[in-house]
């Protein structure tokens, strides 16, 4: 693995970037969660299953390779000048899907402030994990609101 050729490189930091799926979007979740949030995503689902297996290769990678430390960032749903990602095309479409009864709350990251967490953990000024996003959360009538796009 990249953190098994790290170790042997000599290499004393990783910075690993997941997104804030992996905690799963679960109708229990506290908001907003934190970075000791369990993660819960469903492994079955698609491309989440891969985020969950690297992550549990770097909480092992410090046990595995003494001397090596990784820090994992997550931000929330990416957004910023160019960012183009199936949440950002979402907000393109004429109706904002939402499955029914479920109540969505949403945390926003800008593409700077995911920059700077990056900066901040490749300088090694924090270690373990850093959940990155704006602060609080936004329901989904908020968003609506703000968007000027309904469901």
């Amino acid at each position: 693995t990249v953190l098994t050729a790290a170790a042997a490189a000599g290499v004393h930091r990783v910075v690993l970037c997941t997104p804030a799926m992996v905690y799963g979007a679960l109708p229990d979740n506290e908001l907003p969660l934190s970075e000791d949030a369990e993660l819960r995503a469903t492994a079955e689902a698609t491309g989440v299953g891969d985020l969950l297996e690297i992550e549990r290769l770097a909480r092992r990678a410090p046990r595995a390779h003494p001397g090596l430390n990784v820090t994992v960032v997550r931000p929330g749903v990416l957004v910023g000048g160019g960012t183009d990602t199936a949440l950002t095309r979402y907000f393109e479409s004429p109706r904002l899907l939402v499955v029914a009864g479920s109540r969505p709350a949403w945390q926003f990251c800008h593409v700077e402030d995911l920059c700077s967490a990056l900066e901040y953990a490749v300088l090694e000024k924090v270690e373990g994990e850093l959940a990155v996003g704006c602060d609080g959360w936004l329901e989904q009538e908020e968003v609506e609101e703000l968007s000027g796009i309904r469901r």
